[in-house]
């Protein structure tokens, strides 16, 4: 079953890359360039969410508390996949659209949307005595998103006119900042991923 997930994540995502190529085609300015970019990043980070559902699944497997499938199948799927849905529709909007607010809001949604399943999958760790860094760094993730949304919020909020510009350069930070400080995990999820493929 995360198998299937993890492939419908990965069309969502790549559908989504393809919508911000064209986007860039159809819509050459900066600022279009540099959304996407953005888009791009964050769903590039989000393309690993199933194999860090997958790693959290086998963590409390091995405890006296393992996942339940109702909380699968209600809680951790639907967070995932509307990360997925609202990271292509931030693609879509650019492509279709070009570049406004509405860009990098979408975009900070889905990193409000990863907050929520963060938080829910460490309060059921510490539950189950599982220690975060089975997790990978769901820490260094959570502080990461909650920071750069309160940036692009109060980006938009106070500095509309370059409000596109000024999100997307933050929302690019969050993610080199994600992948500077958390490569490792990064890494051995994909070796995990290139494993399971082969």
């Amino acid at each position: 079953m995360l198998g299937m997930f993890g492939t419908l994540y990965a069309v969502a995502f790549t559908l989504g890359l393809i919508r911000s190529v064209e986007a860039v085609v159809t819509w050459p300015t900066f600022e279009t360039w540099l959304s996407a970019v953005s888009l791009a990043l964050i769903g590039l980070r989000l393309f690993f969410s199933p194999e860090a559902l997958r790693q959290y699944v086998e963590m409390r497997a091995s405890t006296t508390n393992p996942v339940r499938p109702t909380s699968l199948a209600l809680w951790h799927f639907p967070i995932l996949l509307w990360q997925a849905a609202v990271i292509y529709a931030a693609c879509f909007e650019l492509k279709e659209f070009g570049v406004h607010l509405s860009v990098p809001l979408l975009a900070t949604s889905t990193l409000a949307l990863n907050v929520l399943w963060l938080v829910s999958s460490i309060v059921a760790s510490f539950r189950a005595s599982i220690p975060l860094s089975a997790l990978g760094h769901p820490l260094i993730w959570l502080i990461n998103n909650v920071a750069s949304i309160a940036v692009v919020l109060a980006v938009v909020l106070l500095c509309p006119e370059h409000g596109v510009v000024l999100a997307a350069g933050a929302l690019i930070l969050n993610s080199l900042i994600d992948l500077g400080f958390t490569a490792d995990w990064y890494d051995q999820a994909r070796c995990r991923l290139a494993k399971r493929w082969s």
